[in-house]
């Protein structure tokens, strides 16, 4: 609650987050962990939470603020300034908020090799740049049940030397080759040698944490006003409103869901321009992390605000009364950026099967890559060049549908969109919270009548 109304719940839970309120406008924060329905209603019978603003203040606080830490600055200034005057007040708050993301490198301490401290190497395969090639699917004779898609323990795998490939070449209206073993870079009979298998096999893992970020980014301003005047003998106005607009970012490291649909481990139709030639198997499949040309990036914003405004009514017998309405507005939007296996398939020259019907979700029929879209080049090092066209990741499959709920409560589930080597799912959720009502206190004691509000689902 705050200042005694409840506000709705934020994102895509049942939480409120404090800092939507200026720290330097919170008076105090009252916290009853038990039930508290005589003084604040029916909400708050498992307890309740209040951010008490403050009111009458006189005179004026600056605050500069800087953090820091290894990786990571933040950057804060507020502001407050109050008057008051015979019979009223007014106090103004604001607050800005910078803090930078933590970014991840190659010296970091987080692994999923074990192998320093004699356990496991739990490195996927599929963690690799350029990208590891495997006779089928990854094998190895390693007794004790380590899978060969993990560590350093298969025996049929092939690393793609540093420097192999070259820049997309946007020839055929823009589409790129599409002949077969028209783009090949790689060529099977000098490829095929110890530099790059056996033990060489599998150099080209590296560490998945250190392509993604530790901390989000965010940026944050807001502000907060609360006024009262008396009007009457018996009768006062109070009114308080406040805003906060939040956006923030973050990349997940490609380790993490749903980075982690990144890790391909895929097999690579031979009529691929980009191919490997001179007798090459047929059978290749490509162990690639996408995370330097798709990193999984998470953005979002909310944007929440209120304002106020009651007649406060000093009734006979020590009765007051308390005529108010308010409007709450939170609205939530969240973007991740995420890898669809089936378009990753499709934009490689694989035909899609077809997707029966279940339940009320429709079937969808065989499909494959759209004609404008260039083919996925798997066997190209994404260090040294821009290997695909930004049309192969983010064009062709595009699709957005962003729904606003616009009500007392509801709540858009994310939708993901088909794209060759990336799904965009979203989520938006937007709560409007209005109450008119009468309120009638004796002493401030008891409250006889509750507004209708929004329920947390």
């Amino acid at each position: 609650m705050i200042d005694g109304m409840r506000f709705m719940p934020q994102a895509f839970g049942c939480t409120l987050d404090p800092s939507i309120i200026p720290a330097i406008a919170q008076e105090r924060i009252d916290v009853l962990v038990d039930g508290a329905s005589a003084t604040y209603g029916s909400d708050a019978v498992a307890g309740v939470i209040n951010i008490i603003l403050k009111r009458g203040y006189e005179g004026a606080v600056t605050e500069l603020r800087y953090t820091t830490a290894k990786g990571k600055s933040i950057y804060e200034a507020s502001q407050l300034w109050g008057r008051s005057w015979d019979g009223g007040n007014i106090t103004l708050s604001y607050e800005w908020h910078d803090a930078s993301p933590i970014f991840a490198n190659k010296h970091s301490s987080l692994t999923v090799d074990y192998s320093p401290w004699g356990l496991d190497n739990r490195t996927p395969l599929g963690s690799s740049i350029p990208g590891t090639i495997s006779l089928g699917a990854p094998a190895t004779t390693l007794p004790g049940g380590i899978p060969a898609n993990l560590g350093t323990y298969c025996t049929n795998c092939f690393a793609i030397p540093a420097g192999t490939g070259g820049a997309f070449r946007p020839i055929n209206a823009g589409v790129g080759p599409t002949a077969p073993f028209s783009a090949s870079t790689l060529n099977w009979a000098t490829f095929n040698t110890a530099a790059n298998n056996g033990t060489n096999g599998t150099r080209n893992e590296f560490n998945p944490y250190s392509l993604g970020w530790y901390s989000a980014s965010e940026q944050r301003n807001g502000g907060a006003l609360t006024v009262d005047q008396r009007l009457t003998k018996t009768i006062s106005f109070s009114g308080e409103g406040f805003y906060s607009n939040r956006r923030s970012g973050f990349v997940a490291p490609i380790i993490q869901t749903p980075a982690s649909s990144g890790i391909l481990s895929i097999t690579v139709p031979t009529f691929n321009p980009y191919y490997p030639t001179a007798g090459a198997p047929t059978n290749l499949r490509v162990n690639y992390n996408t995370g330097i040309e798709n990193p999984s990036f998470d953005g979002s914003f909310e944007l929440a605000a209120r304002y106020m405004g009651s007649l406060n009514i000093d009734l006979p017998r020590n009765w007051t009364g308390r005529i108010y309405y308010s409007q709450t507005y939170d609205n939530n939007y969240d973007r991740a950026n995420t890898v669809n296996s089936n378009a990753v398939s499709a934009a490689l020259g694989w035909t899609i099967n077809a997707t029966p019907a279940v339940g009320t979700t429709p079937g969808i029929a065989t499909w494959t890559k759209p004609a404008n879209v260039p083919y996925l080049n798997l066997f190209c090092d994404p260090q040294q060049f821009t290997c695909n066209s930004r049309q192969t990741f983010y064009g062709g499959y595009s699709s957005q549908r962003p729904e606003i709920l616009d009500q007392r409560k509801g709540r858009e589930p994310g939708r993901s969109a088909v794209q060759p080597a990336g799904g965009r799912g979203e989520g938006r959720r937007r709560h409007h919270l209005h109450e008119l009502s009468l309120h009638f206190q004796e002493f401030g004691q008891y409250r006889l009548a509750e507004p209708d509000r929004a329920q947390c689902v």
